[in-house]
Formats: structure tokens, C-alpha cells, sequence
């Protein structure tokens, strides 16, 4: 047979305006990968189609759904098999139904997380959809592909749900893959962006023995906690790196680290290996110690992500994941110590989630954010369908329509989510995720003081983490600023916007700089020159390159990505004041430093203080003097070096400045 794979769609940008030079920071599409490898295995032709790279890359204006369903149509598979997962469910139930319209004959096949715990609500909203393969599928769907072929009843097959009489019916699980080594490598070759993806992915194991209330991943894996053997993920790493140049890994599991021997067996291998491959996982912040991270680190680990949840203690015992929160901020902090950067995240919008749980998880939110290898998120909670939250407060769900329009789904545009609407207002039993739990604070208000946090944070980090240390409220600071714009901010994409930074900034410049606190003081001054000095540094189209400080026509400019700023203060010894959870000293408050700004990855900087003569002559370097007049200003500034001519000084500075990456030589393009 000839059976083409769907992936689900995790994109949720503009569609077709990706560059496909990009590359892809994003994992590999492991499941439909492994299952792809299972059905080639036994002889079958399979096509793998990805919604993300058709969305990103290919799609045009109109119908998305259409026009998806025409590119995966093309395969002219026998048998279509559509990937679920909970933000794009819509989306791909959408796709299969115009895939049915071209060819009805073809059998259409549903897996994946959102399908297995769905599977009879969604045969009975979908006559479209034939078979639902629930759970994992690599031992099942060959099963029924079998079946389908030689006319082999159904029901013999385990683990999949079926129309019987227009009714739908479920078999028996089929059982979890116990030996995880004796599946197949999964089919890298078959992913359309594996040649662009920033890092290989290869699956470590499957299953998380905890049962948080909000989580459904129990029903996928059934608890069953399983690993690869060391040997076998290596050599897993090394085929992908042999075929496609990763050097870097993400090690998929929920949970790797619930086995602390065998964690420890995987470090140990890696490090007699010498292979010198980095990776990343996901953990526990109760399933790691001080040992183990040394031991990870030295093996290569380079990122964790912990899901943290929530930041209050009652919280935590009431949604089941009752983590340490004072041990949670001991590892994410040894966790900086070992340089492995984490993802630390959280969820707020709990059902009985009080004013003083948000607070605190804020709280804790901004406080990772003094890690500076810490990467912080902040989720609005969906209700999962299956999970015991959804089920205690199923009849009370309700569709806001505010909170749905700046909720991920389809391919994330307005267009996608009116057309989908309808869908998902007709079918809550398939789409809990995208309505909202009855809560004791207004959700609006919540998820607009998250947007509030998040993107503070991701704008403004050591201001932030200096107005929490100064106030150790967030949340009153978020009141606050509600106050002083007059209300809520407009729905959309406001906190994204460049006028929220602008406007946060003067908020916090009128209520709280120049009353001693010395922090806030510098951090405000930097994150304004960061904004004020946005153009600096900009390509100029009527410029071309020049040799160098002893080319007479050059004029030195900041070199691209640089900036320069002039700041009371010291902000280098503030921002490491602040990880410390200590106060600058007035001398670090007050004394005048010409910095360096270099941007190194989007909204991260490094920053560099320039002596006294290096910090003068970058700020005569515009781009509009040439060599000599900086040379001449710099000579008539008052500025002394011992005994050496100043002439002299400024143009070894210049060299110096040039080697090191923060200026470069221009000169205007001749008039044609």
C-alpha cells in the first residue's frame, strides 16, 4: 500500500512567509517518523507530509485547509494517517475532511495524543474519519494496515477505535511497547527539514509515573515508564550526526530523569563514548540533585526543561505535582552553576487559583529570571480533555471568545480561528483545549496580567527583576500599570508591540526612578537606551565598505548589532547585584560607564564596559565623520594619556575597536 503520513501542525506564524534558509529550531516529528519507519518496514510505500513545513513555506492566500488538503492529496496515497495534537486539532480535522472530498475512497486514519483521548467524540462528529489508532501506534497501525489489506476484520486488531453499525467501538489496548530498543530507527530521511533543524531529536524513552491533574499524557503512555539503553540512543545521535551534520540533541521523554541510576548508566556512556555530542531533556526539579547535574553536565547536557507549574505551595499540592518550590530554585540555580541553560515553566488560570497563587507564581516566575541561563514561560492552563480537572469541571466550560482570539490553533491567524470557530463552538467534547475553566479570578484579567509578565520580562529582564526586588509584588506593579493606562490593554498583540516597551517605560520612569532606588534607576536608563538606540548600527544602503583606519576617504560606524550607551551607573554590576539578590553600591549606582551592547540571540544581549578612550572615540563614530575628524575631535576633548600624543591614541584606539568587531570602516558609494 502506499500510505502517506500527516504531521500535525505546531506553526503558528503568517503563513508562506517563512525564508527556507531559516533554520528550524524545532524538533524533528518523531512520532509519525517512528511509525513512518514501522509501515516502511514491512514493505509499505510511505510519504510523510508536514503541515508546518507546508504552512511556513508553501501556503498561499485563501483557504488554508483546501490548500493543504491539495498538497497532501498529491500524494495519491491509498491510505491517509493525520497526526493530532490539542492546539491544531481543528486544523487537522479540517484538512482530513478536504482530503476525504478529493478521494472518498481512500481510507483516512487519525493518531496521535488529541485522537486517542477523543476517539469516540471524534467518529461521531467526523464521518469523514474512518479508524482512530489509539496510543502508540508502531505495533497497531501496521496491525491494521493488514487488515485493511486483506480484508481482515477490525476488530481483531488491538488498539483502535471503529465504526461498527454507524457506532463507534474500541478493541482492546493494544499494549505498550516495553522494549523500546527493538523499534525501528525512526525515518529521519522522510522529514522535509531535517537538513535545516537547528539540533537532531531522538526519543529516549516514553512514560511519566506522575499524575498531575492537568496533564494528559498518562492516557497516551499509560504510566508505563520505559528508556532506551544507553547504547542505543548513542548510536542513534551518531547515524543522525553521520547523516546530517547535528552536533546537538534534544532527548525527547517527558521524565528522563525519574531513574537516577539510569540517568547516571546514559551520562557515563556518553562520556566513554567521546563523542563529545551536546544534549537536552526534560525533568523534575525533585528528580535532580547537585551530583547529577555535575554528572549530566560533564556528558554533554547543555538544557533542561523543567515544568514548574506553579509558583504557590497550596497550588502545587492541589493540582497533584506538589514540587519543593525552595528546592525548585536551589536546582534551577545549580543548574546555571553547571552552564546548562533551563526552560522554567508555568501555568496560571487554575479553576481555584486565588489572587495569592498568582501572585506567587509570578513571584517565582520573576525570580528564575535572575538565572541568566534561565529561560522563563508563562502559559494560560487549557483544559486537556481525559484529565481529571477537565472531567471534575467538564459541564462548566465555557467558550470566551477574548481569550480564544490570542489562543494558538491553526496556523495562528485571525482568519484561521473565524473559520474554525464554528467547529469548535459545535464540538466541546473535542475541543476542551481551546474553552476555558470556570476561575475565582476574572480570566481576562489573568491572562492579561501573564502577557503583562511574559513580555515585560522578555523585553525588560533586569528592570523587571529589580522592581521585584524592590516591591516583591508583580502582580500590584501589573495592577499599577492597568491603573495608569486607565484599564485593560486592547486584545491582540499589544504586549508584543514595541509602544508597550515605550510605554511601560515611561510608566516606570514617573513612578518609581529618582526616589533611591538605585537598581531600577540604572536598569531603566540601559533598557531606554536600548530602545533610543535601536537604529544604531543599521545597514546604510549608500554605504560600501572601506579597508580600514588607514583608508583617508573611511568613516568609522558601529559595526552591525552594536550599540553604544552612555549610562549613570554601572550596569554590568547591577544586572550580576540583582542575581545575587543584593542592593549596588553607590559608586556602582552613579559613576558614568560608556557600554557595549552586542545582541546575540533575539532580546538577549552581551554587554562590555569600555574604559574611559575606547568609550570617547565609539561615540564620535557615527558613520558621518571621517577618519580624521574623529582623529580631530578626539584630540581637542581635554582627555589626557600620559605623554602620548592623542593623535597617535585615538587612531591606535581605532585599530583596536575595528579588530574587535565593534566598528567598521565605510565609505559613501560613488554618484553614478
Amino acid at each position: 500500500m502506499k500510505i502517506c503520513l500527516v504531521t500535525a501542525c505546531t506553526f503558528d506564524g503568517e503563513r508562506g512567509t517563512a525564508d527556507r534558509s531559516e533554520p528550524l529550531d524545532e524538533d524533528s516529528p518523531l512520532g509519525v517518523l517512528s511509525l513512518a519507519a514501522a509501515t516502511r518496514g514491512l514493505g509499505h510505500e510511505v510519504t510523510v507530509c508536514d503541515l508546518n513545513h507546508f504552512v511556513r513555506e508553501l501556503a498561499g492566500p485563501g483557504d488554508l485547509a483546501q490548500a493543504a488538503a491539495e498538497w497532501v492529496g498529491s500524494t495519491s496515497a491509498d491510505l491517509y494517517g493525520f497526526s493530532t495534537i490539542s492546539s491544531s486539532y481543528p486544523f487537522t480535522i479540517r484538512v482530513a475532511a478536504a482530503v476525504h472530498d478529493r478521494a472518498p475512497s481512500r481510507p483516512i486514519v487519525c493518531g496521535g495524543p488529541q485522537a486517542t483521548v477523543t476517539d469516540r467524540e471524534l467518529l461521531r462528529a467526523c464521518s469523514w474519519i474512518d479508524v482512530v489508532v489509539r496510543g502508540e501506534a508502531e505495533r497497531a497501525f501496521p496491525d491494521l494496515l493488514s487488515a485493511l489489506a486483506g480484508g481482515a476484520p477490525i476488530e481483531e486488531v488491538a488498539g483502535v477505535t471503529f465504526r461498527q453499525d454507524g457506532v463507534p467501538r474500541r478493541t482492546t489496548d493494544a499494549p505498550v511497547v516495553l522494549d523500546l530498543d527493538s523499534l525501528a530507527d525512526p525515518a529521519h530521511d522522510l522529514d522535509i527539514g531535517v537538513n535545516r533543524r537547528l539540533f537532531g531529536s531522538v526519543e529516549i524513552g516514553r512514560g511519566c509515573p506522575f499524575a498531575c491533574e492537568f496533564c494528559s499524557t498518562n492516557d497516551f503512555f499509560r504510566r508505563k515508564f520505559r528508556l532506551k539503553s544507553p547504547e542505543r540512543v548513542i548510536r542513534e545521535m551518531r547515524a543522525v550526526r553521520a547523516a546530517y551534520g547535528h552536533e546537538t540533541f534534544s532527548l525527547v521523554h517527558d521524565m528522563f530523569t525519574v531513574d537516577r541510576k539510569r540517568v547516571l548508566a546514559f551520562c557515563e556512556a556518553m562520556r566513554v563514548s567521546g563523542d563529545g555530542m551536546r544534549w537536552s531533556c526534560s525533568a523534575r526539579t525533585d528528580c535532580v540533585d547537585e551530583e547529577l547535574l555535575d554528572r549530566m553536565a560533564e556528558a554533554g547536557c547543555n538544557s533542561l526543561f523543567f515544568g514548574i507549574e506553579s509558583g504557590s505551595p497550596d497550588m502545587q499540592r492541589r493540582m497533584g505535582k506538589d514540587l519543593d518550590l525552595d528546592e525548585a530554585r536551589r536546582i534551577i540555580a545549580s543548574a546555571s552553576r553547571h552552564r546548562i541553560s533551563t526552560t522554567v515553566s508555568t501555568i496560571v488560570g487554575f479553576p481555584d487559583e486565588t489572587r495569592d497563587d498568582l501572585r506567587q507564581t509570578i513571584g517565582f516566575v520573576v525570580n528564575a529570571a535572575r538565572e541568566e541561563r534561565a529561560h522563563v514561560q508563562i502559559h494560560l492552563l487549557a483544559p486537556l480533555p481525559a484529565t481529571p480537572l477537565t472531567r471534575r469541571h467538564q459541564d462548566r466550560l465555557t467558550l470566551d471568545l477574548d481569550v480564544y482570539r490570542d489562543t494558538e490553533g491553526g496556523n495562528g491567524s485571525a482568519e484561521e480561528r473565524a473559520v474554525e470557530l464554528p467547529l469548535i463552538a459545535a464540538h466541546p467534547e473535542l475541543f476542551p483545549n481551546f474553552y476555558v475553566f470556570p476561575t475565582l479570578l476574572p480570566l481576562q484579567y489573568v491572562d492579561e496580567a501573564r502577557a503583562f509578565i511574559r513580555h515585560a520580562l522578555r523585553r525588560c529582564r533586569w528592570l523587571m527583576v529589580a522592581l521585584h526586588q524592590e516591591s516583591g509584588d508583580m502582580l500590584g506593579l501589573f495592577d499599577e500599570w492597568r491603573a495608569a493606562r486607565g484599564g485593560p490593554a486592547p486584545q491582540g498583540r499589544y504586549y508584543r508591540e514595541l509602544p508597550f516597551v515605550r510605554s511601560f517605560l515611561a510608566f516606570v520612569r514617573a513612578t518609581y526612578a529618582g526616589r533611591g532606588h538605585d537598581a531600577i534607576d540604572v536598569m531603566l536608563q540601559y533598557y531606554e537606551g536600548l530602545l533610543n538606540s535601536a537604529a544604531q548600527g543599521a545597514r546604510d544602503s549608500t554605504m560600501r565598505a572601506a579597508a580600514g583606519v588607514d583608508d583617508p576617504a573611511a568613516m568609522p560606524m558601529l559595526a552591525e548589532g552594536i550599540r553604544l550607551l552612555t549610562l549613570r551607573g554601572s550596569a554590568i554590576a547591577v544586572i550580576e547585584r540583582l542575581k545575587a539578590h543584593e542592593s549596588p553600591t553607590s559608586e556602582e549606582a552613579t559613576r558614568e560607564r560608556g557600554l557595549v551592547v552586542e545582541r546575540t540571540k533575539a532580546d538577549l544581549y552581551q554587554l562590555t564596559e569600555l574604559p574611559e578612550i575606547p568609550a570617547a572615540v565609539l561615540a564620535l563614530c557615527d558613520g558621518r565623520r571621517r577618519t580624521d575628524e574623529v582623529i580631530a575631535r578626539f584630540s581637542s576633548s581635554g582627555i589626557t594619556f600620559g605623554h602620548a600624543p592623542l593623535p597617535v591614541v585615538c587612531r591606535a584606539t581605532l585599530d583596536h575597536l575595528h579588530q574587535s568587531g565593534y566598528l567598521r570602516f565605510v565609505s559613501p558609494e560613488p554618484s553614478s
